[in-house]
């Protein structure tokens, strides 16, 4: 028979405990399985079907995205389903400089019809960025607004494209948080973290536009200079002069040749002034005009 080194030996104040212990363990199961009458499980049922508690806030809709085309404006509506009454809420539009720029806003609908009804709000921010990227409407409202009552549209806004080139571009939406009746409004008003909406903007180019030119560079040398004042009164006053790109000739965009494209040229260059659509830069006709198509260009000032 082998003979073991460590032998168990048994403690009857151990023994005692382990049974002690599993008594209790079985007599709650057993409780706990009496405990499921039908009443309850009726009652279960019950609470998951009931509607889920009230969540209060406002979701912002706007559209996920806009095409345009190189010289045009768009508008955009920013629209809100409210959950429940607010009485303060914050947007804000963020886009990136060089393709499209804020132009203009106004109030939305919905909003119009709320003040119509109850006056101005107590509090209202609208910050503009001097670069037209960004705007920023802040409102606190001493009645709840409603968007089932007064209306979705909260606010609208008018971009221009700024872009030279066909692009696209992304116009980010934000919105403070959630904000509570009895909540303090100071302390509500911050923004959301984490990625925000993008509207995606694809700016095309227009079906006239088939070449790019410097405005002012009448002879296609690459400059605005005296030269191409003389070379527009050549064409108009003597014929001598048959130029390879008329836009670039039609120094304030009008769409014709005349004695004040020339007038506007030397006044640019020697008064110091700054004509709206002379900038020395490569550019394209924004305007669908009857001038001959451009048949030899040079944009390298620009480039």
């Amino acid at each position: 028979m082998p003979q073991f080194k460590h032998a168990i030996k048994w403690d009857p104040h151990f023994g005692f405990s382990l049974v002690l212990t599993v008594s209790i363990f079985a007599s709650v199961l057993y409780c706990s399985s009496l405990s499921r009458s039908p009443l309850s499980s009726l009652e279960a049922q019950e609470a998951n079907n009931a509607p889920p508690p009230p969540v209060s806030g406002v979701h912002v809709r706007t559209p996920q995205n806009i095409k345009t085309k190189l010289g045009e404006t768009f508008e955009l509506s920013v629209d809100t389903e409210t959950i429940t009454p607010i009485k303060i809420l914050g947007i804000r539009l963020k886009t990136k400089t060089g393709k499209i720029k804020l132009k203009s806003w106004s109030l939305g609908q919905g909003l119009k019809n709320h003040i119509a009804e109850n006056g101005e709000p107590p509090t209202c921010d609208v910050i503009i960025y001097p670069d037209g990227s960004q705007i920023t409407m802040l409102m606190g409202l001493e009645i709840p607004y409603e968007s089932e009552k007064y209306g979705q549209e909260w606010l609208k806004v008018e971009y221009e494209v700024t872009a030279t080139t066909p692009t696209h571009t992304c116009i980010t939406t934000e919105t403070t948080e959630d904000y509570e009746e009895e909540d303090d409004p100071a302390a509500t008003l911050f923004w959301k973290p984490g990625n925000h909406p993008c509207i995606l903007v694809s700016i095309e180019t227009q079906p006239w536009i088939d070449s790019f030119f410097v405005r002012g560079d009448a002879n296609s040398d690459s400059a605005v200079t005296i030269s191409d004042s003389i070379r527009i009164l050549e064409h108009i006053f003597l014929g001598q002069f048959n130029p390879s790109c008329f836009d670039a000739c039609d120094a304030n965009d009008d769409g014709h040749l005349f004695i004040n494209d020339a007038v506007i040229l030397l006044t640019h260059l020697f008064v110091d002034a700054q004509p709206e659509f002379i900038t020395g830069k490569c550019t394209y006709d924004p305007t669908n005009d009857s001038l001959p198509s451009c048949t030899l260009t040079d944009c390298t000032l620009a480039r």
